[in-house]
């Protein structure tokens, strides 16, 4: 087991967001050092699956948030950056934005529609 995670055979997500977080860290961590998206999900190997799905998605929503929408780079640069189709990475962003649609009852996507590559 990876020396970040918490020493114990099964890992309740929601009772252990040192894990969460440990991981988010550890996926920041490979992709400063130049990685892919699959290649730094190496470093979970020790995560049962559904856990680590949950991790990835929120790991990519992240990295949409800082890069495209805070520093403004485009959907394909993203994309090539974490080695992943641009399919993937433009579902994510649409799919956050719907969430902040339902959520704020604010129409995001024309509020971002510039920032789309």
């Amino acid at each position: 087991m990876a020396s970040w995670l918490p020493d114990h055979e099964h890992i309740d997500f929601f009772e252990d967001d040192t894990l969460y977080e440990g991981a988010i860290k550890k996926l920041e961590e490979e992709l400063a050092k130049g990685k892919t998206l699959e290649q730094a999900c190496q470093v979970l190997s020790a995560v049962e699956q559904a856990l680590k799905s949950i991790i990835i998605d929120d790991f990519l929503q992240m990295v949409i948030a800082e890069y495209h929408f805070g520093k403004g780079r485009g959907i394909d640069d993203i994309a090539l950056l974490l080695g992943v189709p641009y399919e993937k990475v433009e579902s994510a962003r649409a799919a956050m934005l719907m969430d902040l649609n339902q959520t704020f009852g604010v129409d995001f996507e024309n509020e971002f529609s510039h920032m789309t590559h």
